[in-house]
């Protein structure tokens, strides 16, 4: 179903659920016996959200309060850390002894 028709049905609920102080938690059979004709029908409602569930969730979504934004975090200021000491020249390492010869036997 196009989003415009969604966004139409979606307008359609949010207006009936304010004027009539409907819980987002009611059921579809009873939001149909308590409005009557002026109820949105269950074939549009399956066409756009395929189910009243999503239905509800795109009104508890779209609709919902947003929250208070949380205040910025203190910014710290980077600590300077000491230069890391230079590092000693190798010892100079003694040559490695030398192999005995083989012998032929």
């Amino acid at each position: 179903m196009a989003i415009r028709q969604k966004q139409i049905i979606r307008e359609i609920l949010r207006s009936q659920f304010t004027d009539h102080n409907l819980s987002l938690q009611i059921s579809q059979k009873e939001y149909n016996s308590l409005l009557g004709q002026a109820a949105v029908h269950p074939l549009s409602i399956k066409k756009s959200f395929k189910t009243w569930k999503m239905a509800m969730h795109s009104l508890r979504t779209v609709y919902s309060q947003k929250p208070e934004p949380k205040p910025e975090p203190v910014v710290k200021k980077p600590t300077v850390k000491p230069a890391p000491k230079p590092k000693a020249p190798p010892a100079p390492s003694k040559p490695a002894p030398k192999a005995a010869p083989k012998s032929k036997d």
